[in-house]
């Protein structure tokens, strides 16, 4: 009921110009659809917001319609109809301010191969729009926080999977994003970098960076986000605060989504 209110306030807000109240949210998604070429339904009347400097984890099965959500989040699949608000941007009708605000990390690795670590980089940052020197600087930093600096002169493909997970990570950051959106960010990183990962991460969670999180990981669902959002045959079916029972809470949910796919 609180959800549905704040989404009605919201799109009242955007429908009648009030920015001031609408900033307040770093996205919302409102009603919006997809469906596949043959009309079935893949995300259906998602309402979802977001607030500044909020984390909020999306957990649902494969097929639920995590990636499909986050695709139309970063504007690289067309939703059938509803609104996406970011930053008090209407996605439709601003698209150039909501992509300088965004950053997007995918679930499959989409970094160019053949260009050294520092190329990959500084490549993202020019596509942003952000000088060279800048870049260099903040690259610089980037790279030495998630500990790949002494690797910028190596080739991409040299990079184990784990490593390019977090070279992506860093052309995400690059453009110094207000909201970031994360597909299994740490999949298939070692434990101990993982932790740097989440550690960086909930840093920039404080600084006032909002972050979109899609995962399976209880333990980094309970130590970076605030609120847990269940998606089930595209529907959101549960929206809940995070507690000191929310890792019992994860796998309890989980394991009922399991349980009623296998009676399926």
């Amino acid at each position: 009921m609180v959800q549905k209110l704040l989404m009605g306030i919201i799109e009242y807000a955007f429908k009648y110009g009030l920015f001031k109240v609408v900033i307040m949210w770093a996205l919302a998604c409102l009603d919006v659809c997809c469906h596949r070429l043959d009309g079935s339904v893949i995300l259906d009347h998602i309402n979802l917001s977001l607030k500044q400097q909020e984390s909020v984890a999306l957990l649902g099965l494969n097929g639920a319609g995590k990636t499909t959500l986050i695709r139309v989040l970063a504007g690289l699949c067309q939703k059938s109809s509803g609104k996406v608000i970011i930053n008090g941007c209407d996605m439709d009708h601003r698209p150039r301010l909501v992509r300088e605000s965004v950053s997007v990390v995918t679930q499959h690795n989409s970094i160019s191969l053949f260009d050294t670590v520092e190329d990959v980089v500084l490549n993202a940052a020019g596509y942003a729009g952000i000088s060279r020197k800048k870049a260099k600087l903040r690259a610089q930093m980037l790279l030495n926080n998630m500990r790949l600096y002494d690797c910028r002169s190596r080739r991409a493909y040299h990079l184990s999977g784990g490593m390019k997970r977090r070279l992506m990570l860093v052309c995400a950051l690059i453009t110094n994003p207000s909201l970031l959106i994360l597909d299994e960010p740490t999949a298939g990183v070692d434990a101990i970098n993982r932790r740097l990962i989440w550690d960086y991460l909930k840093q920039l969670n404080e600084a006032g960076v909002s972050i979109l999180l899609a995962s399976h990981d209880c333990d980094e669902i309970a130590l970076l986000c605030q609120r847990l959002v269940v998606l089930s045959c595209g529907r959101i079916v549960s929206d809940q605060v995070l507690d000191a029972n929310s890792v019992s809470y994860f796998r309890s949910t989980l394991e009922s989504m399991v349980n009623d796919s296998i009676a399926q």
